[in-house]
């Protein structure tokens, strides 16, 4: 230095080492770069030593050295950059020869290195940084001479303390980037192990995009295979099924099958101008449809043993939407590439062999007998042990019918004629008797008729009255015989058949006239609701049904729906026992009493419910000392008792007709 410019001695407290070496140890667990642990340390230490500038130095081939970063050494060296100071380069390759931290100054030539010659008007101090048995790099300040050699050796521990932390830090790099890669290797050897556990084409298929796609971190792994002349989608990561059909399947198909013609990998990281024609607009559709930002398409191949012939196997496919695969990803490609092709060439050898499947089944049979032989035999045991008790234990077998139930005697009243029903005689619930007036109907038409019949029927008795006077009178007057007498005779004939039949009809219009008074043909109940509402001054139609009447204190009875598919124990039943078949229900009113009746009769004909469903009638008659309320109508829910059978039969009788029906419809 300048004599005019007085030295300035540093002096570091403990205080701010003790914070220095903190701060680089707190920074060291933080940062992930090299970069930026190194320029914050250089910073700081040239801060706390106040320092003219500094540098980290970088070994290369021996003896190069690389400047990895510095701060003002422009500055403090008068004869240029000290890349180009042969001195300066001596003294730090004879550093890292020395493996040890070394000072030299300038005003006389004593020091560590006291052979080597500083022409600058700094001191140069320098420590190797130490990475296992070698040298990593060297750690370098230019400090103002200082004559206090307390103060120099200070400032070496401190710098050598700072080489120390970048070795740690360089160190624990290592650690992590070893640790990095045994995962990876752990990763791939799982990869490797899922990928040949099964031969199965597609669980190999499954494994291949899910596995590589977590391996390669990417966003969407795909595999196309060869199917004929074309390739096929027949896996996707992260799904199980997809549509084939799908516009972004379809369009992934035809670029891949664009790359597997062309017999080259193609890359896709955004841009399209430096594509084969023939793939650039399949590429833009495709993306158009996906929004994929980067993309690897990756031809694989059957190879034959001598190499000279190759075979198309398929297509891989890596996509990504956010952040193409960078450096360290693409270099994974090709092993994740050889990796699927073998695994996939396996598969498709393995399916392609002729009755794969029996020999699978027959496989995974003899496995689960070798390695579970114990549990084998017991399921065997239990399973005979069962198939005895479900053959030998008897059991009641029952079929399920819902209906209503209704009393024996029972008569709906229908209108006889068309008219209007002009008083009705009796109230729901009414109780009546045989011949009672229930509806009285009234009917303009047969009072019409009657009316007209009854004025021809007077104008032909006057007309045959005063023809047989006229024959009576010309008798006495001339010849009896005559022409005219004959003519007499024959119109007083005519006219009294005419009124013999219009005396017929008169007679049967009363008989209709009667009848409009309806009465009832039993003596019961009436069970039809608010019967005056329902039909007073309505019109009827012949035919229609008006009223139900029914002898509510007589035998009551069930009409029961069974469906069809189940009638055929019902009626085995019925004709084998000797007994009448029982049966047992319960009203829906009340469905915690259970009651007893007995089948009287099954219709020979099958019928359709409300709800569409093939249904067969059954008749059953409730014993007279039931003790039992009875509503007409009420829903019923009863179960017919077929007989005993064994427990398997009652259990899996419904199981076996949906299986032989299904076996007779193929």
């Amino acid at each position: 230095m300048s004599e005019t410019q007085p030295k300035v001695e540093p002096h570091v407290s403990f205080e701010a080492i003790e914070q220095y070496l903190q701060d680089l140890s707190q920074s060291a667990a933080e940062t992930k770069g090299f970069a930026s642990f190194a320029a914050m340390l250089l910073d700081k230490l040239i801060r706390l030593l106040n320092a003219e500038g500094g540098a980290i130095w970088i070994c290369g081939s021996p003896p190069d050295l690389h400047l990895q970063i510095h701060q003002n050494l422009e500055k403090v060296c008068d004869g240029g950059l000290f890349l180009n100071h042969s001195g300066h380069t001596s003294f730090l390759q004879s550093v890292v020869k020395r493996k040890q931290a070394c000072i030299l100054e300038n005003d006389d030539g004593s020091g560590s290195v006291s052979s080597l010659e500083n022409s600058s008007q700094v001191a140069w101090l320098a420590c190797p940084i130490i990475s296992g048995s070698g040298v990593h790099g060297i750690l370098e300040v230019l400090q103002v001479p200082s004559n206090n050699t307390d103060l120099s050796r200070g400032s070496l521990k401190l710098l050598e303390m700072s080489a120390e932390l970048i070795s740690n830090f360089l160190q624990q790099q290592e650690l992590v980037k070893l640790k990095e890669s045994d995962q990876k290797w752990r990763q791939y050897e799982l990869l490797v192990q899922k990928l040949n556990s099964n031969l199965s084409l597609n669980n190999t298929a499954f494994q291949i995009v899910n596995g590589c796609r977590v391996y390669l971190n990417c966003d969407r792994f795909s595999l196309l295979l060869q199917k004929g002349t074309n390739l096929k989608t027949i896996a996707i990561s992260g799904t199980d099924h997809f549509d084939r059909r799908s516009e972004r399947v379809r369009k992934l198909e035809v670029l891949s099958e664009s790359v597997a013609r062309s017999n080259q990998s193609l890359r896709y990281r955004g841009k399209t101008d430096s594509l084969a024609p023939q793939l650039e607009q399949p590429i833009r559709d495709y993306i158009d449809e996906s929004f994929a930002t980067g993309m690897d398409l990756i031809p694989i191949f059957f190879e034959s043993e001598t190499g000279n012939n190759r075979e198309s196997l398929g297509v891989l496919v890596i996509e990504s939407f956010k952040e193409p695969l960078n450096t360290a990803q693409e270099s994974m490609i090709p092993r994740v590439t050889n990796l699927a092709q073998i695994a996939l060439r396996n598969a498709v050898d393995h399916n392609n062999l002729p009755l794969i499947s029996v020999v699978r089944f027959a496989q995974g049979l003899k496995q689960i007998i070798q390695t579970k032989r114990t549990k084998v035999s017991v399921a065997c045991v239990l399973f005979l042990v069962l198939l005895a008790f479900l053959t030998f234990t008897p059991s009641s077998y029952t079929v399920s019918a819902e209906g209503k139930v209704q009393p024996q005697t029972r008569r709906n009243i229908y209108a006889p004629s068309e008219g209007e029903i002009y008083k009705v005689a009796v109230k729901h619930n009414e109780r009546v008797v045989e011949k009672q007036i229930l509806l009285e109907l009234r009917s303009p038409s047969l009072e019409l008729e009657d009316q007209a019949l009854k004025g021809e029927y007077l104008a032909n008795a006057k007309k045959l009255l005063s023809i047989t006077a006229e024959r009576i009178q010309l008798q006495q007057g001339g010849d009896p015989y005559g022409i005219k007498s004959q003519q007499l005779s024959a119109r007083e004939e005519e006219l009294q058949q005419l009124i013999a039949s219009q005396k017929m009809q008169m007679e049967l219009v009363e008989a209709q006239k009667d009848a409009l008074n309806i009465v009832s043909p039993i003596q019961g109940q009436v069970l039809t609701w608010n019967p005056v509402d329902l039909l007073e001054n309505r019109p009827v139609q012949r035919g229609q049904r008006l009223l139900s009447v029914a002898d509510t204190s007589g035998a009551w009875v069930l009409e029961l729906d069974v469906p069809d598919r189940k009638i055929g124990p019902v009626l085995d039943a019925f004709r084998e026992l000797k007994t009448p078949v029982a049966i047992t229900f319960q009203m829906a009113t009340d469905r915690g009493a259970s009651y007893d009746a007995q089948l009287l009769e099954i219709s020979g004909r099958t019928s359709w419910s409300q709800d569409q469903k093939a249904t067969v009638k059954i008749l059953a008659k409730i014993p007279k000392d039931s003790d039992i309320e009875l509503v007409p109508d009420a829903t019923v829910y009863a179960k017919i008792d077929c007989g005993t059978h064994s427990l398997g039969h009652v259990l899996f009788y419904d199981l076996y007709v949906a299986v032989k029906t299904w076996i007779l419809m193929l």
